[in-house]
């Protein structure tokens, strides 16, 4: 089933990115720069357009499942999961970044999470269940999000109206950019997984997609501290490196990073036996390979991610495009002699690339160097 589900929502990933295409990343960015854009008005434009870009891309995703899908609860499981990709139009974590109340991001983020897990743990007892599996999570995540719709339009001021469509091309120019690096970001993030479903669709597949269930979680902490940070680090317009949020931001990533990414480490059998079952227990070695990829994607976000808080956004997109090449070349190269633990280097060897690149204009366009992050004061 995880094999199944993973890939899946691998495929759903995609689907989301390109109904978002950096929508999300820029209006955080424009808003928390700008308090006075936070109208009723301008969410208007956001969500609209998001709207039609996700109902765009349902129709292609749903067509794919029934191609690819081998029985009818595979088959709903695609429609359900197809859902999501609407959903994904009502999260405004912008909104909440923006008025610097990240609380109810993490509130959203890790409340829906575990409610799903709960929901599948007493709901999901067997293959014969996976279609469940998607429509669990659609319903869950719209409940939060709509929540947070709720909580933001109380305090918006001014009136809903959709967009035009010039308002919506506009959003969509200004927000190319990020839009394509998030697209590179998945492709290194999930690449592995969709090659492996096509090559290793098997056992394999369900350890590898059941220990990176895992990843995700873990991985997810970093952009919390990122969207608690970024209306400072947004702010900031001279000596960079030198600047305390810059130093108190990059610390904090990286500290926590180590902490984490060491304890799940130590006790990454256990992990695996309490999460997923005693039959995952295969999974252990992928998992602390992944892991060391985790460690870097904290640094990733520690460094890389100053680019787009600074609104370098054309320098971000070529650090992540070095980061999706390398992972595809070596998915080609590493899977098909070592399986999920090859995908899993590759995945490690693209986080590296990243941060080779980002450090590489960080030194250039704001004269980064470890001397100034240490210089004490």
């Amino acid at each position: 089933m995880f094999g199944f589900t993973g890939f899946v929502g691998s495929i759903s990933a995609y689907a989301i990115l390109f109904s978002n295409f950096g929508i999300e990343t820029y209006a955080t960015r424009l808003l928390a720069a700008d308090r006075e854009a936070l109208t009723k008005k301008t969410m208007g434009v956001i969500f609209g357009t998001r709207s039609l870009l996700a109902i765009a891309l349902i129709i292609p995703f749903i067509a794919f499942g029934f191609y690819y899908s081998q029985t009818v609860s595979e088959q709903l499981f695609f429609i359900f999961e197809s859902v999501i990709i609407l959903v994904y139009a009502f999260n405004l974590q912008y909104f909440f970044v923006s008025i610097r109340d990240v609380r109810k991001v993490a509130v959203i983020r890790t409340g829906s999470a575990a409610l799903v897990l709960v929901a599948s743990y007493c709901f999901i007892h067997s293959p014969a269940d996976v279609q469940y599996n998607a429509l669990i999570g659609s319903s869950v995540t719209l409940v939060f999000f709509l929540w947070g719709v709720v909580h933001a339009f109380r305090k918006l001021p001014g009136a809903f109206s959709f967009p035009s469509f010039s308002e919506m091309r506009g959003l969509v120019r200004d927000s190319l950019p990020l839009g394509v690096s998030a697209l590179m970001i998945q492709i290194y993030h999930s690449a592995d997984i969709v090659f492996l479903g096509f090559t290793n669709p098997g056992t394999q597949l369900g350890y590898y997609t059941g220990a990176y269930r895992i990843i995700n979680l873990i991985s997810a902490v970093p952009g919390l501290i990122y969207l608690t940070y970024i209306p400072d680090l947004a702010t900031i317009t001279e000596a960079h490196p030198a600047a305390k949020t810059t130093r108190e931001y990059i610390a904090a990533v990286i500290a926590l990073g180590i902490v984490i990414v060491g304890l799940s480490f130590y006790f990454s059998k256990e992990i695996i036996t309490i999460i997923l079952g005693a039959h995952f227990a295969p999974a252990n070695t992928v998992f602390r390979i992944l892991l060391i990829n985790v460690l870097i994607i904290y640094i990733n976000v520690a460094f890389a991610h100053l680019l787009m808080a600074w609104g370098e956004n054309r320098s971000y997109l070529y650090v992540v495009s070095t980061g999706a090449a390398v992972n595809i070349v070596m998915n080609v190269v590493l899977i098909p002699h070592y399986g999920i633990n090859g995908a899993a280097i590759a995945t490690a060897c693209a986080e590296a690339a990243v941060f080779v690149a980002a450090w590489r204009y960080l030194r250039k366009k704001f004269q980064f160097s470890l001397a100034k992050l240490l210089r004490p004061g």
